[in-house]
């Protein structure tokens, strides 16, 4: 009996799992076969554009910070005690061309100016009084018969160069004095504003050694901007009298407000950049230097600068995210497949590419980012029902 439990308990177990394996096989062998689908192919749906071509010039982006084309810090060409100052020269005030800013005690330059009268006036009547004993001198020779010509000493030709040369010095010095009286009156060399003042009334100044201040021109406005060399390619040589300079237009964004004035290109600098190999064009604002919303273009604005380029005939012009690397563009066929297209690139900036050739015009690419592209892959445009059908696969 014991024997028997023994041998039960070795023999049991395996057939168990047996059974257990038989019975399961013969469950999955009488399940009904489902009707196996074949998946449905996806296409990726992609946004496309209709490429249009264009007569229209190039565009040439850039920018730059507003300058006056001239600043001066203001010097006097003479020293002395101020003993006015303007209520127009203090910072941010307007001034015209030839308008007093400071003036100068002139008491000593009057005295100097009267000295140098009194000098010229003796210098005069020394030259007269020469010329009269030059003159009788040679009537005294002559009276005495002596015969031959008369020697300078004895016609006092030394002593008559002498006050012709006194004459001549009493006048210059007499024109010095007079024009140092005048600088006493410090004049604005031309039409402008104040940025900085740094003398006031009492103030005893030495000559061109002291900063009275710094003005700048209000007429005339630039903004230095860089090209690259490729860009630089696509304006005509504004030095060039024949050559009508490149339009721009100059655009800052104020509280979502956009203000623009007009310029053009008036010069370029004489050199490339050595080390961003850029060459800065110089735009010369166009008055008015108001905006059509009423902003002032004014120095130190940062703004923007679109730059007429040449006219390069009939291009075709596409969004610049729809190049590839190897300047490729995807083109949609009719049947909906995409196929790689090399074109050909001349001027490329942050949203758009102008093209002369790969494509044509209204020709359809795409501009959605593809995880990967395969040539005559099918495609789905946005806005499309899916199509499920095994051919278009």
């Amino acid at each position: 009996m014991k024997i028997s439990n023994k041998w039960l308990k070795i023999i049991l177990p395996p057939l168990v799992i047996i059974g257990a394996l038989l019975l399961s096989a013969i469950l999955v062998a009488l399940k009904p076969e489902q009707e196996r689908k074949e998946p449905a192919p996806v296409h990726p749906k992609i946004e496309a554009h209709s490429v249009v071509g264009s007569n229209e010039p190039i565009v040439l982006n850039s920018e730059g910070t507003v300058r006056p084309r001239q600043q001066t810090r203001l010097t006097s060409r003479v020293s002395g005690h101020i003993e006015a100052v303007s209520p127009d020269f203090y910072e941010g005030g307007s001034f015209q061309s030839g308008d007093i800013l400071l003036r100068l005690d002139p008491l000593p330059y009057k005295g100097a100016l009267a000295e140098a009268e009194a000098r010229l006036a003796l210098a005069e009547a020394t030259l007269a009084q020469e010329r009269e004993a030059s003159e009788q001198a040679r009537l005294d020779w002559e009276s005495i018969g002596s015969g031959g010509s008369p020697s300078p000493l004895v016609l006092r030709k030394p002593q008559l160069m002498k006050a012709e040369a006194e004459l001549k010095a009493a006048k210059v010095a007499l024109e010095v004095a007079q024009v140092n009286l005048d600088y006493t009156e410090i004049r604005a060399p031309y039409d402008g504003r104040v940025d900085a003042k740094f003398v006031d009334v009492g103030q005893a100044i030495t000559g061109q050694a002291t900063i009275l201040g710094e003005i700048h021109s209000s007429n005339a406005l630039e903004v230095p901007v860089p090209l690259s060399l490729e860009d630089f390619s696509f304006i005509g040589n504004p030095e060039a009298s024949e050559i009508e300079p490149s339009k721009a237009i100059l655009s800052i964004q104020i509280n979502g407000i956009e203000h623009q004035w007009n310029g053009f290109i008036e010069r370029t600098s004489a050199s490339v950049n050595s080390q961003s190999r850029m060459i800065t064009a110089i735009i010369r604002a166009q008055a008015p230097f108001t905006s059509e919303n009423g902003m002032k273009l004014r120095p130190g604005m940062f703004v923007k600068v679109e730059i007429q380029g040449k006219e390069l005939g009939k291009v075709l012009e596409i969004p610049r995210n729809a190049l590839h690397p190897g300047d490729i563009v995807y083109r949609l066929t009719e049947d909906k497949r995409l196929e790689s297209r090399k074109v050909e690139i001349l001027y490329t900036n942050a949203e758009s590419a102008v093209i002369s050739g790969g494509i044509e015009e209204g020709d359809q690419i795409c501009l959605t980012p593809l995880l990967f592209f395969v040539e005559g892959m099918h495609v789905q445009l946005a806005g499309d029902n899916l199509e499920t059908e095994g051919s278009g696969q």
